[in-house]
């Protein structure tokens, strides 16, 4: 094999695992003993050569018997794969010979994407220009998986956060709106439908077709606008301040009961200047983290677990201070601890805030200001025999989505309705969706 590797395929002496399949296909062992073997050698490896990036094609039988008897391969290829000349050009010499020798996967998938996801040609590696190895070989094209939402190049560095984003704004804005239109639409609801309806994916199998290719530029047009990766990044990283007091939201839709149990009734200072409430449920983590611009929400889980209780420190009535007050492990007895204490964009409280803060613990601590303890007993032990933590498949409400709407508009196009009903209509969403779902439903059939 040593020798025959050496005469016919010198390209594939470094495989160290066995013979690949490009390999196995450039060998063309079914011509063995033929007088014109020696021509389909080189036809194959020239095909190879200028499309590697396409190889899993090249082996389909009715192409590789064209490249054997020398027919013209450029309109076969721009046939399967629904190429422009310019397109196909951009693959030319896209991946080295040693490449696709051994390398199992082509680069088909990223064609697809790049296609489905409208990215012009001077926005393909390389700049769509033939010859350019290397690009492909390192863009996020062909090292990332498809993506429901997003071209892969809109992830930035910091992948996992606008996949975050994307996810959230998924459970929050677009499943509610998929189940409205179903409602609204009377649409049956078949498989197809449902799972949409769960994910708000469309199947991707060779790229999806014009559906999906609609449907991702109607996101697109809703979510990206016309701003380039590094002005969406910035926009996600603005945004994820806020995710935490979503979350809450989101989750408080989920549960039979929601909020939990206050430590105790507000509290005013002697002097009627200073009062102090208890948030108990995660809409008054979120109007005070929205009051104060910080992320208060981050402490719903813990709330809701009655591990915590959060304060907000009121002078004259307008929110100033928020206080965590830990309430300790054991279940039986309340060890309260106060533990980080914030104001403004989490700076540190005026000094005068300390005072009525410390009123206030002297009071609980004293008996003075009566606290829920046995509620608070019977809540937290609950709640370590059934957390309802767990995410639920159930599609949040319109009304919840319409709710926490403004909380995206950092993330979404300048210009965008302030309404979520707008944003919907004028993004052209609502019309997409409907189409959608119309041509899931009728697939059924």
């Amino acid at each position: 094999m040593q020798d025959v590797l050496e005469r016919d395929l010198p390209s594939a002496l470094s495989l160290r695992h066995g013979l690949s399949s490009a390999a196995c296909w450039l060998l063309a062992p079914e011509t063995g003993g033929q007088p014109y073997r020696a021509e389909v050698l080189t036809r194959r490896s020239q095909a190879m050569t200028l499309y590697g990036a396409l190889s899993g094609t090249l082996y389909d039988a009715d192409i590789t018997r064209a490249i054997d008897q020398g027919m013209p391969l450029a309109p076969l290829l721009m046939q399967r794969h629904d190429l422009g000349r310019a397109e196909l050009r951009a693959l030319r010499q896209a991946r080295s010979l040693r490449h696709s020798i051994e390398s199992p996967a082509d680069f088909h998938v990223a064609v697809q994407e790049l296609k489905v996801h409208d990215v012009p040609l001077h926005e393909w590696p390389g700049h769509g220009r033939p010859g350019q190895a290397d690009a492909w070989e390192t863009s996020v094209w062909i090292k990332g998986s498809r993506q429901n939402f997003m071209r892969p190049d809109y992830l930035g560095l910091n992948t996992n956060s606008v996949q975050d984003a994307m996810n959230v704004l998924r459970d929050d804005l677009l499943r509610p709106l998929v189940t409205a239109r179903i409602r609204l639409g009377d649409f049956k609801p078949t498989r197809q439908v449902q799972s949409f309806a769960q994910t708000v994916v469309l199947d991707g199998a060779r790229g999806g077709g014009e559906p999906r290719r609609q449907f991702l530029a109607a996101l697109r047009h809703a979510i990206v606008g016309h701003r380039r990766p590094n002005a969406f990044n910035e926009a996600v990283d603005l945004w994820h301040r806020r995710v935490a007091s979503l979350s809450a939201l989101r989750h408080e839709r989920m549960v039979e009961r929601p909020g939990w149990p206050p430590l105790c009734a507000p509290w005013r200072s002697s002097c009627g200047r200073y009062e102090i409430v208890v948030l108990s449920s995660a809409a008054d983590l979120v109007e005070e983290g929205r009051t104060l611009d910080h992320c208060v929400g981050g402490y719903y889980e813990i709330c809701r677990r009655g591990d915590t209780q959060i304060l907000s420190l009121r002078e004259d009535g307008n929110r100033v201070a928020t206080v965590e007050l830990k309430l300790g492990s054991d279940l039986a007895a309340l060890m309260l601890e106060v533990g980080q204490f914030k104001a403004y964009r989490n700076s540190t409280p005026m000094v005068h805030f300390h005072d009525p803060l410390r009123a206030f613990l002297r009071a609980v601590r004293n008996g003075d200001h009566p606290i829920n303890a046995a509620k608070q007993a019977r809540y937290r032990r609950k709640m370590r025999e059934t957390w309802d933590g767990a995410w639920n498949s159930q599609a949040l409400s319109r009304a919840h989505a319409r709710e926490v709407f403004p909380f995206y508009l950092p993330l979404l196009p300048r210009g965008t309705p302030a309404d979520f009903d707008a944003w919907c209509m004028a993004s052209g969403l609502t019309a997409a969706l409907d189409a959608t779902l119309a041509r899931l439903e009728a697939s059924s059939r």
